[in-house]
């Protein structure tokens, strides 16, 4: 581990476990999950959150905000892939659990929109679904996917925006 990604972890994993547990709690009530039940799923998000982040080591964070986010939204991604997202959940691009304020009740429109969305980057190929594998559910900086990838960072970026780009043509032909 390198110094800071260290200090970060000693000064701040408990606090962290706690916003995550927060931040999961609130995304699952959002999904019409009984606060009980939430609040069990929480528990082991928030832990498996923690340990995602614990384990990247290679990530450099800017200051204790930014580690707190990065750990509930692993903790949130994780509580997404195990659970599932149940209907009127809000896209997960739209999830700020630094703003509270940033996620609406969704509905059936959000729901059309993320089906779109899976319908669209089935199509992509797997490098690309790779790509935003680990930009956005591992949330790895472009600098991490550059190295895994052997690419520069400029490479991965453009890349990145062109599977954007892709991704909202293909959305926006289906609608």
């Amino acid at each position: 581990m390198n110094d800071t990604h260290t200090q970060m972890v000693q000064a701040h994993a408990e606090e962290g476990r706690r916003y995550a547990f927060a931040a999961v709690v609130a995304h699952q009530c959002r999904c019409g999950v009984p606060v009980e039940v939430a609040r069990g799923r929480a528990e082991e998000a928030a832990q498996e959150g923690l340990l995602r982040v614990v384990r990247n080591t290679s990530r450099k964070y800017k200051s204790a905000k930014h580690f707190l986010h990065t750990v509930s939204r692993a903790a949130i991604n994780w509580a997404i892939s195990e659970y599932g997202r149940k209907k009127g959940a809000a896209p997960l691009g739209e999830l700020d659990p630094c703003d509270p304020a940033s996620v609406d009740s969704g509905g059936d429109d959000s729901t059309e929109k993320l089906d779109r969305l899976r319908a669209a980057t089935a199509k992509l190929s797997e490098d690309d679904r790779e790509l935003l594998r680990l930009k956005y559910e591992e949330d790895r900086t472009l600098e991490d996917i550059a190295e895994l990838f052997g690419s520069t960072l400029n490479r991965v970026w453009y890349r990145l925006e062109k599977v954007r780009q892709k991704l909202k043509r293909e959305i926006e032909r289906n609608e």
